[in-house]
């Protein structure tokens, strides 16, 4: 018997998709969907630049023996490390650029764009910040959150 999807997470690999299609080729700002996408717990290199897809806070909203509903938060969060030979302006432009690719890239206008399970999708905010590690990298950081609303169907024990 194969195993059952989760809901949850069949929705962080469809965002995982959108993300990695981030490309000047497909009309976009940036090439943030070329570096690395990673979900929840997978991490990425110290050095690296990448992007992080999350879930958050899961809250039930009803339930009966066939499926459960519930709303999720996600959090998508990328980092682009200051090019100190491109001048600190040009790191700062490129983060808002690919804070924009981001936002558009997770801009649904039909929900047949998302799988099926997924009865509402929104984005709730997005964030810039910048930040030193100890060795002195300099890294821009900057996030998308959005709430999804769930429905996860059970199957039927045989």
């Amino acid at each position: 018997m194969a195993e059952a999807a989760a809901a949850s997470w069949l929705l962080l690999e469809c965002l995982q998709e959108r993300v990695q299609g981030i490309t000047r080729a497909a009309g976009f700002m940036t090439d943030l969907g070329t570096g690395p996408v990673v979900l929840d717990d997978d991490t990425l290199d110290d050095d690296t630049p990448g992007t992080v897809i999350q879930a958050g806070l899961i809250s039930v909203t009803s339930s009966s023996g066939s499926a459960v509903n519930f709303d999720m938060d996600i959090t998508v969060e990328f980092s682009v490390k200051r090019d100190s030979a491109a001048g600190a302006q040009h790191g700062v432009q490129q983060m808002h650029r690919c804070l924009l690719d981001l936002a558009r890239a997770l801009l649904f206008k039909d929900l047949r764009e998302l799988p099926r399970f997924v009865r509402t999708f929104e984005q709730t905010g997005a964030q810039l910040a910048t930040g030193d590690d100890e060795r002195g990298a300099t890294y821009l950081v900057a996030q998308v959150t959005a709430r999804a609303g769930l429905t996860q169907i059970h199957q039927p024990a045989t």
